[in-house]
């Protein structure tokens, strides 16, 4: 199987462990929709579609757009900035500035909502079909198997730097442990696939041994 085969179960089964995790609730989660535009000049935008309002997250800090009233698609706007939606494309307006025609990035959007939602590490592996889920260096951790069939939530972990190149969480929940290497080496799932900058490699209830690649989102 190739890396790129390997599908980010983050809007499914792992949105659902993430919203446990945070404590939000999942009707709030549901009217959220959050997607990451490319524009025409090269600029890059992330966007968090909610019933009433839009929050536009910018180099310079997030802005939140109430929605009016459009004839087509969905347009939110206040007196300096508009953003007009429609399938997957926008126009982005700021006042004293170019209008922007921008797209919708799939692939980004996916890293998008999951680091909006609090996730800063992404790993997984070949074997075992694995997925990890950091949330701010570790204090949150969700860990699937077997491709999500089993999935483990640790609520509290402590990452230390073990050398210069290392770091290291343990955590435990009620019923398990897991102790997790990242070690800053280039890393590939498989020959042909992406490489990622972190080798990952897992231990849960000192029994199963996972390996594989991550990311800092």
């Amino acid at each position: 199987m190739k890396s790129s085969e390997i599908s980010f179960k983050y809007p499914n089964v792992i949105a659902v462990l993430i919203t446990i995790l945070l404590q939000a609730s999942i009707s709030a989660a549901e009217q959220s929709r959050t997607f990451a535009y490319t524009c025409n000049d090269g600029t890059r935008l992330v966007t968090q579609f909610q019933s009433d309002a839009l929050w536009l997250h910018l180099p310079k800090g997030k802005v939140k757009l109430p929605r009016v009233q459009s004839a087509s698609g969905v347009k939110y706007e206040d007196n300096k900035m508009t953003f007009w939606a429609k399938q997957n494309e926008a126009l982005f307006l700021q006042k004293g500035h170019q209008s922007l025609s921008c797209l919708i990035d799939a692939a980004a959007s996916k890293w998008a909502a999951a680091k909006v939602d609090g996730v800063d590490f992404w790993a997984a592996g070949k074997r075992k079909k694995w997925e990890l889920l950091s949330f701010k260096h570790g204090k949150g951790i969700i860990l699937t198997r077997n491709g999500g069939v089993e999935s483990y939530v640790f609520k509290q972990g402590r990452m230390v730097r073990a050398s210069p190149n290392k770091q290291i969480i343990n955590a435990k929940s009620s019923d398990h442990t897991v102790h997790i290497e990242f070690n800053d080496k280039r890393c590939q799932l498989n020959k042909e696939g992406e490489s990622y900058p972190v080798e990952v490699n897992i231990v849960l209830d000192n029994l199963y041994k996972l390996h594989g690649c991550g990311k800092p989102l």
